[in-house]
């Protein structure tokens, strides 16, 4: 019984990571993300032009009641080769997020990037959804935290995009309850058979295996309506890592996050003896 509960905390417990690696995960998802996207579009360039989903002097109808100023921004960056350039670069910059490093060089790229989906946004509305938002939300965060010095600044940015993250989930899973699609589990066929959001062999199993169907929908609409729920995980793991570290809340160690350690820290253990510090040999209480 006990291996079965080892075997289940390992597979579905939170995994620790310090400060430089929260970052550093949260920049290179959202690279991906970037990367992806303007691969895409440069693959797919039909859709910018006449006729196509995206054409610019067809689109930017919708930006009637924008301000001059706005519209002229827009105007300029919607040309076809300068949208291609953009998205070139966008493919540049993304690519070397994905390298290893933690230089302050990073939180720049992360800010172009962010800046740069959000103007690209109106120039193609259709077709974008909620990865491209949060992509802006992760890397504007991720950017300022690289070029910030302080870790209670780093600390702050983190959990706005940790709580971001969990509004987004938790108000996306009650509005869904709202309508009836989520509940007779009708939805996932649905979004499956449109042409922006859709997957033709998905929603051929979705009518083969309703049953299945069913519970996946389901499953998706309990995931976002119980997301915080995470964080009661998280709160057994801190406690049980502030055990290991005699009482003392690791997060409030001088050493704790990223960097080199600079500080002894004096920790009584529960044995009786002196630790001071994690790479610094015990000696006797």
């Amino acid at each position: 019984m006990k291996l079965l509960q080892r075997v289940l905390s390992a597979l579905t417990g939170p995994i620790p990571v310090t400060r430089a690696q929260a970052i550093g995960l949260s920049e290179r998802l959202s690279a991906v993300t970037t990367l992806t996207s303007s691969l895409e579009y440069l693959a797919q360039r039909d859709q910018t032009r006449s006729g196509g989903l995206n054409h610019w002097p067809t689109a930017r109808g919708v930006q009637g009641r924008s301000t001059p100023v706005t519209r002229k921004f827009l105007d300029a960056l919607s040309g076809e080769r300068t949208t291609a350039a953009l998205h070139a670069a966008r493919v540049a910059v993304s690519a070397g997020m994905l390298l290893p490093g933690r230089a302050r060089w990073r939180g720049a790229g992360n800010l172009f990037l962010g800046a740069s989906t959000a103007a690209l946004y109106p120039r193609h509305r259709y077709g974008t959804d909620g990865s491209d938002q949060v992509s802006v939300l992760v890397q504007t965060a991720t950017g300022m935290a690289r070029l910030s010095a302080r870790p209670q600044t780093q600390d702050a940015l983190l959990w706005y995009v940790a709580l971001q993250a969990n509004a987004s989930y938790l108000i996306s899973g009650w509005v869904k309850l709202l309508g009836s699609a989520w509940k007779d589990a009708t939805a996932l066929s649905g979004v499956m058979r449109t042409r922006t959001y859709g997957h033709e062999p998905t929603f051929k199993l979705t009518q083969k295996y309703p049953k299945a169907a069913k519970y996946l929908t389901h499953g998706v609409l309990a995931l976002e309506c119980l997301f915080p729920v995470a964080y009661l995980a998280e709160r057994q793991a801190r406690s049980a890592r502030d055990r290991r570290c005699g009482g003392v809340p690791c997060g409030e160690r001088p050493d704790h996050g990223a960097g080199p350690v600079r500080h002894r820290v004096r920790l009584h253990a529960p044995d009786g003896r002196l630790h001071l510090g994690p790479e610094d040999t015990s000696v006797g209480g």
